[in-house]
């Protein structure tokens, strides 16, 4: 952390001590700071809430440490500003992909997502499959049919 982090500013709000005093007994855990993380500095990126120190943990950060983990830090890049590159162009993390995710929740139409193979660079690709208004049974069986003959479900590495 203290050789990168300064020419990267990847953890813009570090607690290295609390940090250190776990280190010897915990895996180590950086998160967004869009969630509440007790004394550090927690505002998604937001001005607004740059003085945002909560007392307490979130409870999904708080699972992290219940299990063992070290909440060093955080990222502070706005949800509006954090970009990804596809095929070379800039795109919004938030917009460019909540409009998929919301497009069948808006529309009140049944959605599921299957895997549908891989890139050149082994990464895995999938399909989102909406079906029509009250038929939540068509786009599992879809996504059934494209798993037998097409694509099944491989876990990554390491999992089960």
């Amino acid at each position: 952390m203290d050789r990168f982090n300064p020419k990267i500013n990847a953890v813009v709000q570090l607690d290295a001590d609390r940090a250190r005093e776990r280190a010897a007994e915990a895996d180590r855990a950086a998160r967004r700071d869009a969630y509440l993380t007790e004394e550090i500095v927690s505002a998604n990126g937001m001005p607004e809430y740059r003085d945002n120190v909560p007392t307490r943990n979130s409870d999904a950060v708080q699972r992290y440490v219940d299990a063992g983990a070290i909440v060093f830090g955080h990222n502070q890049a706005p949800m509006g500003r954090r970009t990804w590159t596809i095929n070379g162009a800039e795109r919004s993390m938030l917009f460019d992909t909540l409009f998929w995710a919301a497009f069948s929740l808006v529309t009140y139409l049944p959605a599921t997502v299957a895997p549908a193979g891989r890139t050149r660079e082994n990464l895995p690709v999938g399909v989102q499959i909406v079906g029509p208004y009250l038929e939540d049974e068509t786009p599992q069986a879809v996504a059934a049919m494209l798993e037998e003959h097409h694509a099944a479900f491989e876990p990554p590495p390491g999992y089960p």
